[in-house]
């Protein structure tokens, strides 16, 4: 079975940037460029492993709108939410020296952050 978006929707580009503009750096290209596809979508392929779990669930991606709110509701401050699973948890790129470090799960009632992959392609490439 090949990856593919339910539900997604257009991309605005204006809110991209201001996510960029607020969090003062760049998003991957990677990532960005998936938006065009995936944009508040939900995955056909939805399951993923943790260092800590296995089958979690990518529910949906986040809608840019709330990315700063959702960022800063939670307490680790270096994380910019991308998607949720049906639990509360996210899945986000997790920031270092204004830069896109990797793409981690974090347990919203362990407070744990997972790492899961060194970036947004090879994060889809994992999805069963």
């Amino acid at each position: 079975m090949t990856l593919e978006w339910k539900y997604a929707e257009p991309l605005d580009e204006i809110q991209l940037s201001k996510i960029e503009e607020h969090f003062g750096l760049s998003l991957p290209d990677d990532y960005k460029m998936s938006l065009a596809k995936c944009n508040r979508g939900k995955p056909t392929l939805e399951r993923f492993d943790t260092e800590l779990q296995k089958e979690c669930v990518l529910d949906y991606m986040v809608n840019l709108e709330e990315t700063v709110a959702i960022a800063q509701a939670i307490s680790p401050d270096n994380l910019i939410p991308i998607a949720t699973d049906p639990f509360g948890n996210l899945i986000a790129l997790k920031v270092a020296d204004r830069q896109i470090e990797s793409v981690v799960f974090w347990d919203h009632e362990s407070d744990k952050i997972s790492n899961l992959s060194g970036s947004f392609t090879e994060f889809l490439a994992k999805l069963y």
